[in-house]
């Protein structure tokens, strides 16, 4: 049986008009040892039957059988096995690997076959001593003339003994010197392998080669086949068989120190991608953490209203009007009986607005809110003042920010004055007056600025105070005994506007507003009794607020992200354009197609691990300019909060997700140029550099 058979082979290239067989029906055969070479005119298909012998092109027709093995029937590794450990390819064009030396160059294939580096050293320099180059032996091989280059790819194929030798014109480039020492070389070689040459030398045919084929008739003619000893197996170089990755970290060092500029560009889009996505993370976990922080910063967070709603029928009609009024006092008592420290009170809103105009030092402003506070020297009340103090007292009252910014912030110590009258009618007997207000603004609260406006905190304890010490005179009068305004509003009935129609309800802490705001989510349309808190609408306003930009800022992220993989992938696949030529060369001489991959892989997971690093430690300085400016322009404390340490109670969550995230990303975008390469033939890669 054949060593080396080729049945029926056919090879054509080009379609529609430029379609042609470079190669067809050629059926050859080879044993294990001798020197044989094909000739044949130009375009006879001499190189194109070398390059399917050593697997660089696919035949279109017929099969090529190795040691009994068609390669039609071998996989991709075990292609790459035969490159590796059975076939050297010498190629007409050198196909060195540029900015390496010439050792590098050599010790290659033995470093893909496993050899250790100092092993692989030690054959490579007798190779050169018998060549007598040993002056090139760290001579980067850009800088060699073309014969040298030749000897480098002559030896590179030699040097791990295998057992076929194909050698394109291998003396193409060299002097007859070095021609000769070449082909004496490749006819010692010849004693114990097999070794084929296309060569347009007539006289280096004659000379060496035991049989030469004329391709152009298929006709062969033995010269002298040596009667020697039967083929053995080459003595193995190594029991390793498993490559080992210092060839792939010579690629991976050398091409990051090429690629400086278009890796700095992949790089710093890598930064804004993993900085965007952190600066979104910590914005989804610090609105949160900053609404329950800032939602208490306000001191009306402590006030919440009570109503009834009573529903009536038009006639003919099939709606239903509703009507708010003040439910009766034990059903507002009963609602929140089961929460501590909560009181509920009547609503003087019609004696003193809630939004009115006013004076300042006795000039007229805009209205502004007026709002009551239960306690105003309370340790809440304390916690939100910047300026002044806090005072239990009627003709004393407390501003925020927002309205000192109105006035020019100097407004401490300032009189507030304005006057309210009223209209009572009960039993039929109107009663009718004004109430005279002056407060002295003691100090100045910081409040949480989303939808915040200028307000006025007075005490409502004063106010009930100073309403009790109010005879309504014509009342009085009429019914007998005498009769203030609080005792009025216990009297008159629900759907009267003095009522306000509704109950104040006033928490002595957070966690009572927070019951409140509980009982307020969980409660169903159908409910009668309402309850109603300005804190919580803009708590829940700024909640759908944050949400909505969540979800766009997540949005972003996604579309940054993508950006960066296409940015990573077309880096990628830019790089491999530029070194496309390379990949095929450590193909073709046996490099399997994972280790080629972790070339590129780990190049772009070096700058990915660099990218989300620098991210990960620039990400606290971005985290407090953002903040900063936040807090500038809204007033919002902490918005963004990356959880570095900590999320959903898993430790160090989102340093390590980005990691994986930024490995992945790095991973997929830099296999995809490699799946260009496994489609085309190596041939065609080759002959296209």
């Amino acid at each position: 049986m054949s060593f080396f058979e080729i049945r029926n082979i056919g090879k054509h290239f080009g379609k529609n008009e430029s379609f042609f067989w470079a190669v067809r029906n050629v059926s050859l055969s080879f044993p294990s040892k001798g020197f044989f070479a094909l000739k044949g005119k130009s375009g006879s298909g001499k190189s194109t039957i070398l390059n399917m012998m050593a697997t660089l092109l696919v035949p279109d027709e017929g099969e090529i059988i190795f040691d009994g093995k068609p390669f039609s029937k071998l996989k991709e590794a075990e292609l790459s096995n035969f490159r590796l450990k059975n076939s050297s390819l010498i190629f007409q064009h050198y196909n060195l690997i540029d900015g390496a030396t010439s050792l590098d160059n050599v010790t290659l294939p033995l470093e893909l076959l496993g050899v250790s580096k100092k092993e692989a050293e030690k054959k490579a320099k007798s190779l050169f001593k018998r060549f007598d180059i040993e002056y090139l032996l760290n001579k980067n091989i850009d800088l060699l003339s073309g014969g040298e280059k030749q000897r480098i790819a002559i030896m590179r194929a030699l040097v791990k003994n295998p057992k076929v030798i194909l050698a394109d014109e291998p003396t193409g480039a060299l002097d007859q010197t070095n021609a000769s020492k070449v082909m004496e070389l490749l006819k010692d070689i010849s004693k114990e392998r097999l070794v084929i040459i296309v060569s347009h030398d007539e006289n280096i045919i004659e000379r060496y080669c035991d049989e030469v084929i004329d391709l152009n008739t298929i006709s062969r003619v033995k010269k002298k086949f040596p009667s020697l000893k039967t083929y053995r197996n080459p003595a193995r170089i190594s029991k390793n068989t498993i490559s080992k990755p210092s060839w792939i970290t010579f690629f991976t060092k050398r091409n990051i120190k090429r690629n400086k500029l278009i890796n700095g560009i992949s790089l710093c889009a890598s930064i804004i991608g993993f900085l965007s996505l952190l600066i979104s993370v910590g914005f989804y976990h610090g609105s949160s953490v900053s609404l329950e922080n800032e939602q208490c910063r306000t001191l009306d967070f402590l006030n919440a209203s009570i109503s009834e709603k009573t529903y009536s029928k038009s006639d003919g009609s099939p709606l239903s009007l509703v009507k708010s009024t003040r439910p009766e006092a034990h059903k507002a008592k009963e609602i929140v009986s089961d929460i501590e420290g909560i009181h509920v009170v009547n609503d003087y809103s019609y004696f003193l607005s809630n939004f009115r105009s006013y004076y300042l030092d006795g000039d007229s402003h805009e209205a502004v809110s007026f709002y009551p506070s239960y306690a105003m020297s309370s340790s809440f009340a304390s916690s939100l003042l910047s300026r002044g103090e806090v005072r239990d007292d009627f003709t004393y009252c407390l501003v925020n920010e927002e309205f000192a910014a109105l006035h020019g912030y100097d407004v401490l110590g300032s009189e507030i004055t304005f006057s309210q009258s009223y209209s009572i009618l009960y039993n039929g007997i109107k009663d009718e007056g004004k109430l005279s207000f002056s407060f002295t603004i003691g100090g100045i609260i910081s409040e949480f600025a989303f939808m915040n406006s200028p307000k006025v905190y007075y005490s409502y304890q004063g106010l009930h105070s100073y309403l009790e010490d109010i005879e309504l005179k014509e009342l009085t009068n009429s019914l007998g005994y005498s009769l203030s305004i609080p005792m009025l509003l216990d009297l008159l009935p629900n759907d009267n506007e003095i009522t306000s129609l509704d109950y104040l309800v006033f928490s002595e802490d957070k966690e009572g507003t927070l019951s409140l705001f509980e009982k307020k989510k969980n409660a169903s349309k159908e409910d009668i009794i309402k309850i109603d808190s300005n804190s919580y609408e803009i708590r829940d306003a700024y909640s759908s607020l944050t949400g909505a930009f969540t979800i766009c800022l997540m949005a972003f992220v996604v579309i940054s992200l993508i950006s960066v993989s296409i940015i990573l992938a077309m880096i990628s696949y830019s790089n491999f354009i530029k070194r496309k030529k390379e990949c095929a060369i450590l193909l073709s001489i046996g490099a399997n197609s994972g280790g080629v991959k972790r070339i590129f892989v780990f190049e772009s997971i070096f700058f990915a691990f660099i990218a989300s690093l620098i991210s990960l430690l620039i990400s606290p300085v971005a985290q407090l300019v953002i903040n900063f400016i936040v807090e500038c322009l809204f007033g919002l404390r902490s918005l963004i909060n990356v959880p570095y340490f900590s999320l959903f109670n898993i430790p160090l969550l989102v340093p390590l997700s980005l990691f994986v995230l930024s490995f992945a990303i790095a991973y997929i975008s830099s296999s995809i140029p490699l799946k260009v390469v496994r489609r085309m033939p190596l041939a065609e890669i080759l002959h296209d550099e």
